[in-house]
């Protein structure tokens, strides 16, 4: 596959990430869709998709294998709550792409011999603390017990596949804690421990960046559907050198088993993180993951830029290929506002521009 670096960007995107469902099973505080649930009966009645069909993602799987891609990443909501999930497993690895996929880990007991039977390459499972503290950052008591459990399970009827992963975003309530989370998760029979950044912000950070989608790109205050759900509390400076230190810890112990941004590499990239606006030191990131990469689908078709933030809509798969959008003169203006200095203000706290030390969960994939 040609993935060369261009003027603008890269000639082909490497991975679609499929939002297969916005449905989920447990109530996070701190999730960016609960908005979308809430309202979700109305929503409906007003058109919105909350799941893929087979049917579509066959369609949209075609398109991909044409363009030249060969990975595909599902997550939701909970992706295992779709009914249709093996049977859309089994239609990517037919076409002979890598699957990988993101869940909270509710559903690997009960589903185990099906996962590990589909073939499914990649599984990533979102761990926040250790053991009955995870409990409670979910509002699901027992939840990291059922979790070792399915994953005692899934490995000890697997050969290879799926590697398995926690993947822990760095929070107030575990951030002085990390060190604990990684060694109990690898003790716990994970393959790896990734970390992943908070992504919270003020008020005045959420209105300039619905004012510069509007003013600069053309959409309308009406897009707006998770980014109020991201107004929160932040991390503090002496809370990240703290957690700088601790992942120095793990990685002295774990080696290549721990990955995390590299945003920790240095003591003081930090306030690049807390940043809002100017220019992303270069030397810093290799750029954004998602913008360079990735073709994000939402449940109705949509290509948006960001997964975590689907405001900034690119095209819809169902209209047009995804080379079209993948060329598109609203992306290209994108590219050219991030990387001449203008990135919203929302992205410097965001992984896909972080997530590079050994491509983070995605190692292996170019």
């Amino acid at each position: 596959m040609n993935h060369e670096a261009t003027a603008i960007g890269y000639e082909r995107p490497l991975i679609l990430t499929i939002l297969l469902t916005y449905n989920c099973n447990l109530k996070c505080s701190f999730c960016g869709q609960n908005d979308i649930r809430r309202n979700a009966k109305s929503l409906v009645e007003n058109g919105f998709k909350m799941a893929l069909e087979l049917e579509q993602i066959e369609l949209i799987l075609d398109d991909a294998v044409a363009s030249g891609i060969r990975h595909v990443n599902l997550w939701g909501g909970e992706p295992l709550l779709h009914p249709q999930i093996f049977e859309i497993i089994h239609a990517i690895k037919k076409r002979y792409m890598r699957c990988f996929m993101v869940t909270n880990g509710t559903k690997l007991e009960e589903l185990a011999e099906q996962i590990v039977a589909s073939k499914l390459d990649f599984l990533q499972v979102s761990i926040d603390a250790e053991g009955d503290k995870h409990d409670k950052v979910r509002n699901h008591k027992g939840l990291y017990a059922k979790i070792q459990r399915g994953i005692n399970k899934i490995n000890g009827m697997k050969r290879i596949f799926p590697i398995i992963s926690s993947s822990t975003v760095i929070i107030p309530d575990n951030v002085d804690y990390l060190s604990d989370i990684a060694d109990r998760v690898i003790e716990d029979g994970f393959s790896t421990s990734f970390f992943q950044l908070l992504m919270s912000y003020p008020k005045d950070v959420i209105q300039e960046y619905k004012e510069r989608l509007v003013e600069d790109y053309g959409f309308s205050y009406d897009d707006f559907k998770v980014i109020d759900s991201f107004e929160g509390e932040d991390i503090t400076p002496e809370q990240y050198k703290n957690g700088i230190g601790q992942a120095n810890q793990m990685k002295e112990r774990h080696g290549k088993l721990v990955t995390y941004p590299d945003i920790f590499q240095e003591p003081d990239d930090y306030k690049v993180y807390l940043q809002t606006r100017g220019p992303i030191p270069r030397d810093k990131t290799k750029g954004c993951w998602s913008i360079d990469h990735k073709i994000n689908v939402q449940p109705n078709g949509d290509v948006v830029l960001c997964p975590d933030f689907p405001d900034f809509k690119l095209g819809n798969l169902f209209e047009q290929s995804i080379m079209d959008i993948w060329n598109s003169e609203k992306r290209i203006k994108f590219l050219e506002d991030f990387y001449g200095g203008k990135p919203l203000p929302i992205c410097y706290k965001c992984c896909q521009l972080w997530d590079k030390e050994e491509f983070g969960s995605w190692k292996g994939a170019k």
